[in-house]
């Protein structure tokens, strides 16, 4: 998808080089870096950069990866506009939103977007030099904070042609707080609308796979996945579960796992119905929090209680927390895998380990993979090979082992307050602070690590890779 944006000039120009005043871009490669300045701190932070092509009054972008700072779609929509003469660019967008601030509303309930106006004169150069033209502009923006865009002569080709554009699909679900309060199936839950975004492969000319992803608990799915997968050639899916009912990320349950299962089947069926999209080649894939959701939805407690008009193909779930469910648990007969590390220690694979066992009986495709060396998120390449969260539950394995053995195990619905039992976390999400740290206290530790291992991601994609080729 390519946006070339058209500016109609009347009147008569000749060509101009670099080092001419006329002129306020020449023609050429540019990177286009996006920066807020926070008041009054004076605290700068990166937000996104662009790779395009300037061709007289034509800008035409190249490579728009994924941030969260400043998506793609708003940089996308900004009213690029050059003068007749060419000697400024005025950029212009509304309502603009950065983070997530167009979705989370402040103390004062209001959301923090504003317009922006950025001015490119003259005046704005920084660097005339040919291989190093620079020039910079700055827009205010919310209460004093301001932001700048810095574009800049590049000389390199960008690593790849993908842009990272979505479109936003708003969709009816429910938001239960627990799997007992979907006993009566969805029929005693209010309505919530939600939302959604559907990122495609560019120029496809037939039906594509699908992949509904569901992002763990910080809030947003890992941003190198949506260009990795379209590379595949499958569209994304990516849920908002916290974003679509105001929440930014957590730890205890604002947004219950069960809210989100609901989601992914209410997108499930939203999506097969998409000209686009083949409905017999959707998979659900989720991270933690998400990957959660996806053991969930491949229950058939609910998807009785949901009711789906399709169904998912396949389940992948990375490194979720496993609950201890009864061997008559029934499941999709579609396989579920489970992909986690060894030294992971909030989301033991014994659990898990345990957990497949006990549902590859009704889905006998159902595998685990467990990878050496590998802590929580050990896919997320931005962290190191280690890094301590600090203080938060730590279960050892002879704990574990323990719980495995002689744990009571309850029926999904069941109410009740054992973290170790099915939807565990939503339970213990309603407790007072009191009581959560009555039953989490003993198993909290300093020490709780989470890091990136390349060759663990590596295998793992490979295998997520097999799954989407096997559809």
């Amino acid at each position: 998808m390519n946006k070339v944006i058209i500016i109609f000039v009347f009147g008569l120009f000749s060509s101009v080089a670099f080092g001419n005043d006329k002129k306020i871009i020449p023609d050429g490669s540019y990177e286009f870096r996006w920066n807020i300045t926070y008041s009054p701190e004076g605290k700068e932070e990166f937000l996104a950069t662009d790779y395009v092509e300037i061709t007289n009054n034509n800008i035409n972008f190249i490579h728009m990866p994924c941030y969260k700072g400043l998506n793609a779609n708003s940089r996308y929509n900004f009213n690029y506009k050059f003068s007749k003469d060419l000697t400024s660019l005025e950029i212009t967008g509304k309502d603009i939103g950065v983070n997530n601030n167009l979705y989370i509303k402040n103390d004062a309930g209001d959301l923090e977007i504003a317009d922006v106006l950025l001015k490119f004169t003259s005046e704005n150069i920084k660097n005339n030099d040919q291989d190093f033209y620079q020039l910079k502009a700055t827009s205010n923006y919310v209460f004093d904070d301001e932001i700048t865009l810095t574009i800049t002569r590049n000389l390199k080709k960008p690593e790849s042609n993908y842009k990272c554009l979505y479109e936003r699909i708003d969709f009816e679900s429910a938001t239960p707080q627990n799997a007992s309060e979907l006993n009566d199936d969805l029929s005693g839950l209010d309505k919530t609308n939600v939302f959604g975004r559907l990122f495609l492969p560019e120029n496809i000319e037939q039906k594509v796979p699908l992949v509904v992803t569901v992002h763990p608990s910080m809030g947003f799915t890992q941003l190198d996945y949506f260009e990795w997968l379209s590379d595949l050639g499958v569209a994304v899916f990516d849920i908002q579960p916290y974003l679509s009912r105001g929440f930014e990320n957590q730890w205890f349950y604002k947004v219950s796992e069960e809210a989100a299962t609901i989601d992914a089947y209410k997108a499930l069926d939203v999506l097969s119905k998409d000209p686009r999209i083949d409905k017999d080649k959707i998979i659900l894939l989720g991270w933690s929090y998400g990957g959660i959701v996806a053991n969930n939805a491949h229950q058939k407690f609910f998807i009785d209680k949901i009711k789906p008009e399709n169904e998912f193909q396949a389940f992948i779930s990375y490194y979720p927390f496993c609950s201890l469910v009864k061997q008559d648990i029934e499941t999709s007969n579609k396989p579920l895998t489970i992909i986690i590390g060894k030294k992971d220690r909030m989301c033991p694979f014994e659990l898990c380990q345990d957990y497949i066992d006990i549902v590859s009986k009704d889905s006998p495709g159902s595998k685990i993979y467990i990878f050496e060396d590998s802590y929580h998120r050990f896919d997320f390449n931005l962290l190191p090979k280690a890094l301590n969260i600090g203080r938060a539950e730590k279960w050892n394995e002879d704990y574990v082992q323990g719980v495995i053995k002689n744990g009571k195990r309850y029926d999904i619905g069941q109410s009740h307050k054992d973290i170790m039992g099915p939807n565990g976390w939503s339970y213990i999400s309603l407790l007072s602070d009191e009581e959560k740290n009555k039953i989490l206290d003993p198993f909290r530790e300093d020490e709780n690590y989470i890091g990136y291992n390349e060759e663990a991601d590596k295998q793992a994609r490979e295998i997520v890779a097999r799954i989407i080729n096997q559809l």
